[in-house]
């Protein structure tokens, strides 16, 4: 009698996941949940195998950002793509720098800082960014089109700068160089590697007095899209082949 239970109990597991398995993989209706600034702003469900319909251009609180599309997966949304299963598609919106991002911390003090967590997720950078910061800062979920460059500087103590989970295709570099020839800048620096940048760091050894912070780098999670010849150098634009090796 036990094994005759024992048997009935198995079928009718092997009978559930044989059913439930066949319905996910035959849903007859798949939901496309639209995102903006965190919050869902509209539900559509379609039929699967059809397309969803691209919806108008959602709103924002933020007079810095123009709208650049709908994501999934960090990559623009192509809406003549069948859809198959649940989906969630963010708006993303276009800044001209991370300082354009909502909640962004800075102090100045010669140099612009920023510090503390800059979560960027939904946000695209067009231009290269060539920050400094004097505390923790951690730089997340971003799109860089151009690449980012980070100079740590006056340190009161030890800290760490954390980049994840974000996508970052290297620059041009030529363009940059030109542009800053064109107009100097003395606190930009183009730690280049030829052909494109994508994360530059200069943990600048040679603090002001009285200054004795270190730096702890994370570099996890991130893409980096572009291309990248680290023996070349532009004019007396210095590479930097140990940047990450250095406190």
């Amino acid at each position: 009698m036990r094994n005759i239970f024992k048997i009935s109990l198995t079928v009718c597991i092997l009978l559930f996941l044989v059913f439930s398995c066949d319905s996910a993989i035959n849903k007859e209706y798949c939901n496309v949940t639209f995102i903006s600034d965190g919050s869902a702003i509209k539900t559509e469900t379609i039929k699967n195998g059809s397309t969803v319909a691209e919806p108008e251009n959602p709103p924002t609180k933020n007079e810095k950002a123009t709208f650049a599309g709908w994501y999934l997966n960090g990559e623009e949304y192509d809406f003549n793509t069948a859809v198959t299963g649940d989906i969630e598609l963010k708006a993303y919106w276009k800044v001209a720098n991370i300082y354009d991002i909502p909640n962004v911390t800075t102090e100045t003090n010669g140099n612009t800082y920023i510090t503390g967590i800059v979560d960027g997720n939904g946000y695209i950078v067009e231009e290269w960014q060539d920050l400094w910061t004097n505390s923790d800062l951690t730089i997340k979920g971003t799109i860089f089109e151009q690449g980012i460059s980070i100079h740590t500087s006056n340190l009161s103590k030890d800290s760490t700068l954390t980049i994840e989970d974000c996508i970052i295709y290297t620059c041009d570099q030529e363009k940059i160089i030109a542009k800053l020839e064109e107009n100097p800048n003395p606190n930009f620096r183009m730690d280049n590697s030829g052909d494109g940048l994508g994360i530059g760091i200069d943990t600048n050894l040679s603090q002001t007095e009285g200054f004795t912070g270190s730096t702890n780098i994370v570099i996890r999670n991130n893409t980096i899209i572009g291309a990248n010849d680290p023996d070349e150098e532009f004019g007396s634009y210095r590479t930097q082949l140990d940047a990450l090796n250095k406190n």
